[in-house]
């Protein structure tokens, strides 16, 4: 059956007036990446998604979600208000979907843990619904909600927020099982007056959706930090008690969990302690909703690291490890500490500025300096990161730009000591969406 039929969409938006004989196997809103038989839901933002549903049509789109007729030989849904009826659609989709919903949130690791969550549940055999890269805001979640298919098992949800006062209404809409905080550190704090204490309350009022009966999971540590925020029953994890035989290498990690009593090997494509931590957290939550942890387990291997966030390449003698998605002072030494101690090579750190940090970014980036200053060469991307750069000793400075369309990815290669790890990590919109990583990837291979 398809996603949404016409009889779906009028018991959704009764309302409406829906056209008849309509089939949506799914719902977009970027005309440009449209799945076949898709409804394009225009919303209105910087651009107007109603200048483009002429090139919705060209791409798939069998009908329009709009706020006004356009002049386009395609079925349309006038609605007062595109993005609410959007939610509406995600709200009714969620009444009849009867499985188990994961909601996630953290400020750093949502979308990994997210990823880890999706393969161990798959491995169960149930069907699994994940969200589509990292839609976790006021459009991302509604969006992945409304393309849930009806009779899925296990529906994971990211949830993200800029500034306070928008998770909450994220797990009212998506009405979790479990509630997952894996992390609370300064990112976007620059929005929160009260700082890391503001990130940990937003953080915690995931739980304000939690269906009755419901179950926060989160860590031992942040439970003890952050108890004051917490009003909902709870299923902690402990990283020093449960994560035992730990291995780390630069293409994964390895460990023994202690989970429900019983020890599970796991083994991941993701390196780090931090990897180690969402995956115990993962497999806390697959036995709060009840999953078989043995094949919960087993399926973390699937797990491979989304775009940006921890793929390993090998060019020749060079290893480039790509973390250049986004960055927060807590993942930015994380990584580097992890780089630095998993490689006898030399490693190079092509890093961006940290954005979104508020009055103390300076200092932020300034206290990377000692990780920075064991790398041999450290490329500056931002006022910010050059600033930390020119403490070092002159030797290990490397170019220092404005933005990443001033690399000089020639002069970089040229330089670079045999054999060496690069590791790249900055902001998203430093390093990542500058695609810094495919530019000496491509410099490498040219070679």
């Amino acid at each position: 059956m398809s996603l949404w039929t016409t009889q779906h969409l009028q018991h959704a938006l009764p309302q409406a007036d829906i056209p008849a004989g309509l089939a949506v196997e799914h719902i977009g809103i970027d005309s440009r990446n449209l799945a076949p038989s898709s409804l394009f839901v225009a919303l209105q933002g910087e651009r107007d998604g109603h200048d483009f549903v002429a090139n919705a049509a060209k791409n798939g789109a069998v009908a329009a979600l709009v706020s006004h007729k356009v002049d386009v030989n395609i079925p349309q849904i006038v609605v007062p208000d595109t993005l609410q009826t959007l939610r509406d659609l995600a709200t009714a989709r969620r009444k009849v979907m009867h499985g188990k919903v994961i909601a996630i949130t953290g400020s750093v690791g949502k979308t990994t843990t997210k990823t880890l969550m999706a393969a161990a549940l798959r491995a169960t055999g149930q069907q699994v619904h994940a969200a589509e890269a990292s839609f976790n805001n006021h459009i991302g979640v509604p969006l992945t909600l409304a393309n849930m298919p009806a009779d899925t098992d296990y529906a994971v949800i990211e949830m993200g927020m800029n500034a306070p006062g928008e998770i909450a209404p994220l797990s009212t809409l998506a009405q979790p099982h479990v509630a997952i905080v894996n992390t609370v550190a300064p990112s976007h704090i620059g929005a929160f007056s009260d700082g890391l204490t503001g990130i940990a309350r937003e953080k915690f009022s995931i739980t304000q959706g939690l269906v009755e009966n419901g179950v926060l999971v989160t860590s031992q540590n942040l439970h003890d930090k952050w108890s004051e925020f917490i009003n909902a029953p709870t299923q902690l994890f402990n990283i020093t008690q449960q994560a035992q035989n730990v291995l780390h290498r630069v293409d994964g990690s390895a460990f023994t969990a202690l989970v429900d009593g019983n020890a599970h090997d796991v083994q991941l494509q993701l390196v780090g302690d931090h990897m180690v931590h969402n995956a115990l957290c993962v497999l806390t939550a697959c036995a709060a909703i009840g999953a078989d942890i043995t094949a919960c387990a087993t399926g973390l291997a699937n797990a491979a690291p989304p775009a940006g966030r921890g793929q390993v390449t090998k060019v020749g003698d060079i290893t480039v490890v790509d973390e250049s998605y986004n960055a927060n002072p807590a993942s930015m030494a994380a990584t580097l500490e992890r780089t630095l101690e998993l490689t006898t090579e030399s490693v190079v750190a092509i890093l961006g500025d940290m954005l979104e940090l508020g009055d103390n970014a300076a200092q932020y980036h300034m206290d990377l300096a000692p990780l920075a200053t064991r790398c041999a060469q450290v490329h500056a991307i931002g006022p910010l990161t050059t600033q930390m750069q020119q403490t070092l000793p002159t030797e290990q400075r490397g170019q220092a730009v404005p933005t990443a369309a001033e690399l000089d990815y020639t002069a970089l290669v040229d330089k670079l000591p045999h054999p060496c790890t690069i590791v790249v990590k900055g902001s998203n919109g430093t390093t990542y969406k500058a695609q810094v990583v495919k530019h000496l990837l491509h410099e490498l291979n040219s070679r």
